[in-house]
């Protein structure tokens, strides 16, 4: 990888994204966004294993395999 590959790469991490938001938004901004994003990773975790289950995303796991 070269240099401003790894240089763009280490820019776009979630630890990265973060420091940043932390650094140019309000406290109460951030923690609105840091809340949003916990309840988006509980529902990921609630709810594509059930989707899984019940063969709905066994469909779309072969359309959009998941990243």
């Amino acid at each position: 990888m070269n240099s401003e590959t790894e240089m763009l790469s280490s820019e776009i991490t979630d630890e990265s994204i973060d420091k940043k938001s932390r650094k140019l938004l309000s406290q109460s901004a951030y923690m609105e966004i840091a809340d949003l994003q916990e309840e988006l990773r509980v529902s990921y975790f609630i709810v594509i294993p059930r989707l899984k289950t019940t063969g709905i995303m066994n469909v779309m796991w072969n359309i959009y395999p998941p990243a």
